[in-house]
């Protein structure tokens, strides 16, 4: 979830995995006021290891807020 500012809209977000953009197209909701849901359906990876993982959400003043985080493919 993302909540925009005041009186702003999300127009757009990009995906990253370790710094390399994530190909497809992404999704954005609104879920009631000024706050928006983005998704990227399909994405898979399958190579072992930490990696990180960025969202940068664009609003339609074109400020940006980027987010980051963590994650782990661990092999079976």
């Amino acid at each position: 979830t993302i909540q925009a500012d005041a009186g702003q809209a999300i127009t757009g977000a990009v995906f990253k995995i370790n710094g390399v953009t994530v190909a497809g197209t992404v999704t954005v909701t609104s879920i009631g006021s000024d706050r928006y849901s983005v998704a990227l359906r399909a994405f898979s990876s399958i190579a072992p290891g930490a990696k990180t993982f960025t969202v940068e959400a664009t609003q339609a003043d074109a400020a940006v807020a980027t987010a980051n985080g963590n994650f782990e493919i661990v092999p079976v």
